[in-house]
């Protein structure tokens, strides 16, 4: 009976197909595509364009594409469309009407501007279809084109092309005078003067009356805008511009004057915030500059607003946004300005993860990662981001291009559903998700610790008792292993795993292991999930306003911060009950109870995941954890999905960061040449690699071919040849910022020196030896410790019967151990306008002559006066500097006054002790110089500055009875700041001995220009 009604039901669905297929009608086919009218495109060239072909199905929808397609071309005028049905299907017609064909362009009339240019702009070109409307646009770009030029007064006109009849097209061109801006002038402008005003508009006169300067209608008027935005800027809300236009000389040149109203300057009454709460109104209130009483700026408002945003960004809120809102009043004059706050959440670091682009990607991926202060699990602060980025630029390894933005970044986006997945590890074929490339050399350790996900071992030998099998991660990265500090205040969240069998229970010659090597890893045995467990994280999606759980993944609510683990105190992640009968331990407890089923671990079992599938496997395991670690130690989990920042309870969320950067050239052949007041004219050549690996030999000849072999630490190699007229000097040096992976910098250099100077040959051949150190927690401090051994050679002297010469000819050997610190927080390096820097150091110098030096270097910074833009900084700076050498110093390590360096008005050296007898320099054991300097602006970009100064200083044979031999040199100077030679500015100086000693050299003028840096 089954087999029956089977049979039934098969012939009943055969039989609908077979009468559907005799119902429907067969479609007709295409038997011909024609194509009607046209003369000067190729039928095969329109064939091309048609998706409708012979043997195709007839679709009168396709055809009516067609017809928009070959209209899209441009070539037709008219498209229409036939068909004939013949035996066998349709003949489908295309008849089209085609354009004229332009056969020539010309261009009459046009000596001031060449044909070629013209051709671009109208970008009409012979054998092309004629469009009328092409031609008129092609007019209108002529024109446009000529007017900014500075022919204001160009006509051109259409002589052959806007008739459909047309074979060509003739443009007439009457181009008129070339106009110039003769002067621009203001008038009624009160607040910044003419000069100042002048940089903020493009209409200019000619460099030299020569070069640019035409008239552009257009510009000018761009041009009002600008000075209208920059007085609003400034405060002036009611201001208005216009502009006048006063043609002299035959209408050639233009003098250009913009009239300003400038109408009050707003004043704020009040300032007010909204939104904030996590800091009061008066914490707020107290980091702005703009207060109440002041006159508004725009760019001081601004500035406060990104000050009020890096306040919230230093502790995780870097999402949050803060908008100035000026609000008028009825009162002219007065605004009141409100600061609406949206705190947003509050993140911590997450996963990190590195791209580096590149022809022949070569860098480590360590070498990013040393540069960046943040690791996984610290609350993100803004300000370390920046300097992670700052450090990043200034490596020189990586791309910085400011007119493409090209530049090393650190991104981040609030996360969305599935980012706070933790990602794990390695993949089976060894390739590193982090970075996303297997590099030679550094693969294993290219992976941050946050992206490692467990995976089974194909080597991996199972225990002979519980069969799971054993994996030896070294886990590099961000934070492997958190401080115990740290961790008892960060509350992890518990790996979603219960407890795994002691490593020691499993015989070493048993596991398979695959070791790993990195920047502050610490091996250890983890073991291998059973297939088919549950070992990801949480998954949430985020956004700035709200976080919600993803349902997909959990049904469970949010976890409190009362939550925790049975018997641990972590948060309790989602979907995961804990046991009602197991307490719960305090936070403060580095080392809970240990239960009789976790013997050894070190803390107790956690229950598994409510969700986690029955496996007998899978019962009684733990993570392996090291002797004496607790809670929070060992592996944690920097993906979890809620963390409380110390000293407070306010829940975090994982924030992914994602460093982006692009390799650039980073091995240099240089050539440059010198010259100043103290060395004379100098050469340099210097070989350089800033991105050099001394371990990273090469195995082939193509790591040689493609420049990857020796490089992509970030280490440093440089060989430098500096030949010259007074001094030589041939140096090969190597550093490494980042020893072991640590904030230690290491320095090797070896040279060889000579210099010619006026009382004797000085010949140096030594090496030198550094270690600095950069706190993390003061960034601008760092201390260094150094030794320098050198070979010193003392010939040709001025006096052989000189004592001090006497003793030290010949060969001298030295070794110096020098300690010092340094704090810098200048704003720029070369013309500082803000903050100080204070140098200290100890050297205990051994060898021929064995004597201590103690050296202090002071300078501060004050910015007197800015315009109201901020540019044009006036800036008084203070510096010391005090050295002490013991008695036992050679003369070729005294110290020694005069020149560009030190007190200027005086030679090089020239305002040294002498030796009563000869008159020959000898230089002294103390040393004490002090400056006083006023820096201002000249010209109205601030390229060139001038220079008030006083240079005072004295070097002593001994310490005692140094008042009455004080130089004293005051003079003024210039600054020039050329962009194509480098930040450093050219030095220009004039100073002026008042006071002196007997056999002082002096020297009025003092310079330092530099062609290469």
């Amino acid at each position: 009976r089954v087999w029956l009604v089977f049979l039934f039901a098969m012939a009943t669905f055969y039989g609908s197909v077979m009468f559907g297929q005799m119902a429907m009608p067969a479609q007709e086919q295409v038997v011909e595509v024609r194509i009607v009218g046209n003369v000067a495109v190729p039928k095969s060239r329109v064939i091309r364009i048609l998706r409708t072909r012979a043997g195709r199905a007839y679709n009168l929808e396709l055809i009516e594409e067609d017809v928009r397609r070959l209209n899209n071309t441009g070539l037709f005028v008219d498209i229409r469309t036939f068909s004939q049905q013949v035996p066998g299907g349709r003949v489908v017609v295309f008849e089209v009407i085609e354009r004229p064909t332009l056969k020539e362009v010309l261009y009459v009339g046009n000596s001031k501007i060449k044909t070629p240019l013209l051709e671009k702009e109208t970008k009409l070109k012979a054998g092309e279809a004629l469009d009328p409307f092409a031609v008129e646009e092609g007019r209108l770009k002529i024109e446009e084109f000529y007017k900014s030029k500075g022919f204001g007064n160009v006509r051109v006109t259409i002589f052959e092309g806007n008739k459909p009849t047309d074979r060509r097209v003739v443009y007439l061109i009457n181009e008129g005078r070339k106009q110039k801006i003769l002067w621009t002038k203001f008038v009624g402008n009160t607040i910044a003067w003419d000069d100042r005003l002048r940089t903020q508009i493009q209409s200019k006169p000619p460099i030299l009356y020569m070069f640019k300067g035409e008239v552009d209608r257009k510009q000018i008027d761009e041009d009002v805008n600008r000075l209208t935005a920059y007085y609003r800027g400034l405060g002036f809300f009611s201001a208005r511009i216009s502009r006048e236009l006063e043609f002299v000389a035959d209408q050639n040149w233009l003098i250009l004057t913009f009239v300003i109203a400038e109408g009050p300057r707003y004043k704020i009454r009040n300032v007010s915030f909204a939104g904030n709460r996590r800091f009061s109104d008066e914490e707020l209130a107290a980091r702005l500059n703009l207060k109440n009483g002041q006159d508004f700026n725009q760019a001081a408002m601004n500035k406060d607003v990104a000050t009020l945003k890096e306040l919230y960004g230093r502790i995780g809120y870097v999402f949050a946004d803060v908008k100035a809102v000026p609000g008028f009043d009825e009162m002219p004059g007065t605004l009141d300005l409100v600061y609406n706050v949206r705190e947003g959440d509050r993140y911590r670091v997450g996963p990190i993860s590195v791209e580096i682009k590149g022809e022949y990607p070569h860098t480590k991926i360590t070498t990013v990662l040393n540069r960046i202060s943040l690791k996984p699990g610290d609350i993100v602060d803004i300000r370390k981001l920046r300097e992670s980025e700052r450090r990043l630029r200034a490596s020189g390894l990586f791309l910085v291009d400011p007119l493409s933005g090209a530049q090393p970044r650190i991104v981040f986006s609030p996360p969305e559903f599935g980012e706070l997945e933790t990602e794990l590890a390695r993949d089976p074929d060894g390739r590193s998700s982090a970075g996303g490339r297997n590099i030679r050399g550094q693969s294993p350790d290219a992976v941050p610790y946050d992206t490692w996900r467990w995976s089974p071992s194909a080597t991996g030998q199972p225990n002979a008792q519980s069969g799971d099998r054993y994996i030896d991660l070294t886990l590099r990265g961000q934070w492997a292993d958190p401080p115990a500090e740290r961790a008892a205040t960060l509350r992890p969240t518990q790996p979603p795993t219960s407890q795994f069998p002691m490593p020691q229970q499993v015989p070493a010659q048993q596991r398979g292991r695959r070791i790993v090597r990195g920047q502050n890893g610490y091996g250890r045995s983890i073991p291998q999930p059973q297939p088919g467990s549950l070992y990801s994280t949480e998954q949430w999606s985020s956004s700035v306003s709200s976080r919600q759980p993803s349902t997909s993944a959990y049904n469970s609510p949010p976890p409190s911060p009362q939550t925790t683990y049975p018997q641990t105190g972590y948060p309790q992640p989602m979907g995961r009950s804990p046991a009602p009968s197991q307490p719960s331990y305090p936070l403060t407890s580095p080392n809970p109870p240990v239960s009789s089923a976790a013997q050894g671990v070190g803390r107790p079992p956690v229950a598994p995941p409510a969700n986690m599938p029955a496996d007998p496997a899978y019962e009684n395991q733990y993570p392996p954890m090291g002797p004496g670690e607790g809670p929070g130690e060992g592996l944690f989990n920097p993906t979890s999905p809620f963390l409380t920042a110390p000293g407070d309870d306010v829940l975090t969320r994982p924030l992914p960061l994602r460093v982006r950067t692009e390799e650039t050239t980073t091995g240099r052949l240089m050539f440059g040449v010198g010259v100043n007041s103290d060395a004379g004219l100098i050469g340099n050549i210097v070989i350089d690699e800033q991105n050099f690996d001394i371990a990273r030999i090469p195995r082939s000849w193509e790591e040689i071919r493609n420049a990857t072999a020796f490089r992509g630490a970030g280490q440093r190699f440089r060989i430098e040849a500096i030949p010259g007229t007074q001094v030589q000097r041939y140096m090969i040096n190597f550093s490494e910022p980042y020893l072991l992976q640590t904030n230690i910098a290491l320095g090797l250099s070896g040279y060889y020196y000579n210099r010619w100077y006026r009382e004797w040959d000085e010949e140096r051949v030594g090496g030198r030896m550094s270690l600095g150190y950069r706190f993390e927690a003061l960034p601008d401090l760092s201390c260094s410790f150094a030794y320098r051994g050198a070979k010193i050679n003392i010939s040709d002297p001025i006096d052989a019967t000189l004592p001090e010469l006497v003793e030290v000819m010949g060969n001298n050997r030295l070794h110096g151990f020098r300690y010092g610190l340094s704090y810098d927080t200048r704003d720029n390096r070369f013309l500082a306008t803000e903050g100080h820097q204070i140098d200290v150091s100890f050297e205990q110098v051994l060898g021929s002559f064995d004597y201590a030096r103690v050296e202090v270097d002071v300078s501060k910074y004050f910015l007197l006066h800015e315009r109201p833009d901020t540019s044009g900084r006036h800036v008084l700076s203070l510096s010391g500097r005090l050295g002490y050498t013991g008695s036992d110093t050679p003369i070729y390590e005294h110290y020694y006054a005069g020149g560009f360096s030190t007190i200027r008005g005086f030679d090089f050296r020239g305002a040294s002790p002498r030796d009563p007898g000869t008159g020959i320099q000898v230089g002294g054991e103390f040393q004490a110089i002090a400056k006083i300097q006023y820096l201002f602006p000249i010209t109205a970009d601030d390229m060139l500055r001038a220079v008030v100064f006083c240079d005072t200083g004295v070097v002593q044979p001994t310490i005692d009875d140094w008042r009455d031999k004080y130089r004293v040199a005051p003079g003024f100077g210039l600054r020039i700041t050329m962009p194509a030679m480098g930040p450093a500015p050219i030095a220009l100086d004039f100073a002026f001995p008042l006071s002196t000693e007997r056999g002082d050299r002096t020297e009025v003028f003092s310079f330092f220009v530099g062609f290469n840096r």
